[in-house]
């Protein structure tokens, strides 16, 4: 196993933790797999389109009241998600992805809220 490279904490989220992105800088929707202060990772469907390099996106959770809005996002990677890259249906062209996205410049009110879902989620480290 590989030295951790990233400076923050990475942590787990439950299944009910989704990140969405509706506009001009494309569509995405996904659950999210991993979130710390830097970005996340959101695994998502897709008929292969990719994100673009630059996206806002949405966060919420569920089962409880809790969203983050127009968090400002840089692709780092998209990729097949490793058990599921494949074709989830044979006579659909769907695929599951997996891509991470670091936070950009976010505003007190985000930074504050962000904290608040990571104070949820603090058991689940991911190393």
């Amino acid at each position: 196993m590989g030295i951790e490279k990233r400076k923050f904490v990475r942590r787990k989220t439950d299944e009910n933790v989704y990140a969405v992105s509706l506009g001009m800088s494309g569509a995405l929707l996904g659950r999210i797999r991993n979130i710390s202060l830097g970005g996340l990772a959101v695994q998502y469907l897709t008929d292969g389109a990719s994100p673009k390099d630059r996206l806002r996106i949405d966060i919420f959770m569920q089962d409880e009241f809790f969203q983050m809005s127009g968090i400002p996002c840089r692709v780092v990677y998209d990729m097949p998600h490793r058990n599921g890259g494949n074709k989830i249906a044979s006579e659909h062209a769907v695929k599951r992805k997996c891509c991470g996205l670091e936070f950009e410049k976010l505003s007190g009110v985000q930074k504050e809220q962000l904290d608040s879902l990571l104070g949820t989620l603090a058991g689940g480290t991911e190393t």
